[in-house]
């Protein structure tokens, strides 16, 4: 679902020669876990000592994409609160949404949500026609969307897809993208049924349906536990230029003006979780479950789905800035991806899209 991007591997993924290396900044991210707890170490690396003065915790409000539903991309939240975030001054406070869509945008401009995560294409398009937005932080800037199947249903390649039905949560902004990718592959006769998202693992589960439009890597270990043995097509592995940003999160302008400090310490925690998680993913998932002990997975999945979201938190533009941090070209290439295979037809001028100057160099790069 985002963010990440596209047009040839070759030039999707350049490196920018030029771009200087700095241990500076970061975000926010949906996409995995958090460092350590308060009173058993540290997550900061030398430079990141900075926490905020205040004993008061500010609270911040984020619109996320099916909380509370532990994927590899929650995890991590929940594991921010139990000590990290306090240490930089704030508590995150979660209202739920069913999928990333433009209309997420205005939850920022009532003030209903001070965060929030949306599309990146489908953000674009809304921006052609507005203002007072802007995206802040590069969630999967690595393209993860894909098909997830049952290995039983008959199904070993995309040709396989021909005739059959594949569940998609209503509202995803990627089922323009995958009717396109599944052309490429001579296959244009796949039903594509939209479902509550809450609906598409227990139908795949209970074999009503063979496939289902997702990010693999996330309900792939769920159903393993379950004995059920599945196949994937992640549709960036299988074609390059479908890997576009999917995800990003943005906040008003009018937010980020009037607490600058504040935006900056929830950039700096984020980074914390990721860089905490990513070096013991056990303990984000431990935390996670503490948090959220109804609706957590087993330990066993939820590990296994916070290492694999690491795959996507960067592309090669990334390389030496924190996670959340987004390359210019990066965003250029997903506006040229959407105008090719998800009907985008807004401009490709990126400078209004988003920001990286809330990162500040007391801000960790990504290891």
């Amino acid at each position: 679902m985002s963010a990440h991007l596209i047009g040839s591997a070759g030039a999707r993924r350049k490196i920018q020669s030029a771009r200087p290396r700095r241990t500076a900044t970061i975000l926010l991210s949906v996409a995995v876990l958090v460092a350590t707890l308060a009173g058993c170490g540290s997550s900061s690396k030398e430079g990141d000592s900075q926490t905020s003065s205040s004993a008061t915790q500010q609270i911040v409000t984020i619109n996320f994409v099916g909380f509370p539903a532990t994927t590899g991309a929650s995890a991590w939240i929940f594991y921010g609160n139990t000590g990290i975030f306090q240490k930089y001054g704030f508590k995150l406070n979660y209202l739920p949404t069913a999928a990333a869509t433009a209309t997420d945008a205005e939850a920022l401009k009532s003030g209903r949500a001070d965060l929030s995560i949306v599309s990146p294409y489908q953000f674009a398009s809304y921006m052609q026609t507005n203002s007072g937005v802007v995206s802040v932080f590069g969630l999967y800037q690595k393209n993860p969307e894909g098909i997830l199947y049952r290995k039983d249903s008959g199904i070993s390649s995309p040709a396989d897809l021909a005739g059959k039905t594949v569940l998609a949560a209503t509202g995803a902004p990627n089922i323009a993208d995958t009717q396109a990718w599944l052309k490429l592959h001579g296959v244009d006769n796949v039903k594509i049924q939209q479902v509550a998202l809450t609906q598409e693992l227990p139908l795949l589960v209970a074999n009503r349906a063979p496939a289902i439009l997702t990010l693999p890597f996330s309900p792939a270990p769920s159903m393993a536990e379950k004995g059920i043995p599945t196949g994937q097509f992640v549709f960036a592995d299988e074609n390059p230029e479908f890997d576009a940003l999917t995800y990003v999160a943005a906040a008003a302008t009018t937010w980020l003006q009037n607490n600058k400090e504040l935006a900056q310490n929830v950039l700096k925690g984020l980074q914390a979780a990721l860089v905490a998680t990513k070096a013991d993913p056990g303990k984000a998932v431990d935390a996670l479950i503490k948090a959220n002990p109804t609706g957590a997975p087993s330990k066993t999945v939820a590990v296994a789905q916070a290492k694999s979201v690491f795959d996507y938190l960067q592309t090669p533009n990334d390389v030496g800035h924190p996670y959340g941090w987004m390359s210019p070209d990066d965003w250029t290439e997903t506006l040229k991806y959407a105008q090719k295979y998800a009907g985008y037809t807004g401009s490709l001028d990126v400078s209004k899209l988003f920001t990286n100057d809330y990162y500040t160099s007391t801000t960790n790069a990504s290891p």
